[in-house]
């Protein structure tokens, strides 16, 4: 996500490039489990240190978002006919 930020600020410059980054932001979010505190404060976000800071607020709860998809626990085995 950092990166992915870092690209858009070098190509829009960092006002118009975190607005952008908003649309993007809600993207990424799907994948964290719920996302209503992380989606009200990445909208606001409007330089480097916003970003910085909402990234920090929502990995230093002792919850860090996965980016992986959560798969089921039982054998793939029960899917095969």
């Amino acid at each position: 996500m950092h990166r992915h930020y870092d690209l858009i600020v070098e190509v829009f410059g960092e006002k118009r490039g975190s607005l952008q980054f908003c649309k993007v932001a809600l993207w990424y979010s799907k994948r964290f489990g719920p996302v209503k505190p992380f989606n009200t404060t990445v909208v606001r976000i409007n330089s480097r240190e916003d970003f910085d800071r909402v990234l920090f607020l929502n990995t230093s709860s002792g919850e860090s978002p996965s980016l992986m998809t959560p798969v089921n626990s039982y054998p793939v085995i029960n899917f095969l006919p």
